[in-house]
């Protein structure tokens, strides 16, 4: 009985720290993202240097507040499936922003 729990609670522990990784990462190639399209866009405005940390900051809000809402509305969490789903989430979005920093820049 006490190792089924110590297990349940890894993975509720693991879901936690990747989902929460993956959000981090989400935002931050969303801001860098939005920080080279305002800098393409707009070259002398001044916008450029808070502007992205600005959206980071509510995207990341937003996310937030969605994942706690689909947690605590979900009456039966198989954490098993959503562990591994955060985790292929955050290498994904790891993947993302190297081939972007690879390919995505103009020399």
């Amino acid at each position: 009985m006490g190792r089924k729990n110590y297990s349940n609670t890894v993975k509720v522990l693991g879901i936690g720290i990747f989902g929460f990784l993956a959000i981090i990462e989400f935002t931050g190639l969303l801001e860098y993202l939005f920080g080279q399209l305002l800098f393409i866009a707009m070259p002398g405005f001044l916008g450029i240097l808070w502007l992205p940390e600005l959206l980071g900051l509510v995207v990341f809000v937003i996310l937030l507040l969605l994942a706690i809402k689909k947690v605590k509305t979900t009456t039966q969490i198989d954490s098993s499936k959503i562990l591994v789903k955060a985790i292929v989430a955050f290498f994904a979005i790891l993947l993302v922003r190297a081939l972007h920093s690879q390919f995505g820049t103009v020399m």
